[in-house]
């Protein structure tokens, strides 16, 4: 997260000449090898993101993937929104063949209603996080990385391996996923509702979630 003094302490030029060497050798040692980033940590760091790109385009550098972090809560529609926005920035200097990925992504460090260390392990967590998926569908982002699997309150399970509420849901989204083929549902809207279905030889499968409901 470059873009953070707290993992970052030099310039944005001293990021990109460090990316410049680090990806340039690397291809030339092997150029099989995908190189990416910045991994940065406000995806709407447009000054940021323009100066990455703007070296990237004029050295021609390799640029396999861009990266990004995103935690929001209040509407899981707006990590579309971000990634469809980071697509149409990268065609605009004409990276179609750079992918996007995501590397770190949860809803937050906190919560509306109260705030305390476990605060995430509740249904909003659950419903965002199936919602959240349920909008990447339509993306074309190549790999999306839940932060993360055991880490207090981000974590998917707690100490002892057992489900929390967006372990859950990820459970529940395999699921659906899993051997299945997604058909078409409607009553979905981008503010709060969304409504998955896939179907299988033998059965349907319906997801529904609800993050604006008490």
């Amino acid at each position: 997260e470059p873009d953070l003094h707290e993992f970052w302490s030099g310039t944005v030029q001293d990021y990109i000449e460090l990316y410049r060497i680090a990806a340039t050798t690397i291809k030339n040692y092997n150029p099989y090898i995908k190189i990416g980033g910045p991994a940065i940590a406000n995806p709407m760091n447009m000054g940021f993101i323009h100066e990455f790109l703007d070296s990237v385009s004029t050295h021609n550098l390799p640029l396999d993937f861009f990266s990004y972090h995103m935690y929001y809560l209040p509407n899981p529609y707006q990590y579309k929104l971000i990634n469809d926005y980071l697509r149409q920035v990268l065609d605009n200097y004409g990276l179609h063949d750079t992918e996007l990925v995501n590397t770190e992504w949860n809803t937050g460090i906190f919560n509306p209603n109260e705030f305390n260390e476990f605060s995430l392990d509740d249904a909003q967590n659950a419903a965002n996080l199936v919602s959240v998926f349920h909008y990447m569908q339509d993306t074309d982002i190549e790999l999306f990385f839940r932060y993360a699997f055991r880490n207090y309150w981000f974590g998917m399970v707690d100490d002892n391996g057992n489900l929390r509420y967006p372990g859950l849901a990820y459970k529940a989204f395999r699921e659906l996923c899993q051997n299945s083929i997604r058909i078409s549902a409607q009553g979905s809207d981008n503010i709060s509702k969304t409504i998955s279905a896939a179907k299988t030889e033998n059965e349907i499968q319906i997801l529904v979630a609800d993050n604006a409901s008490t």
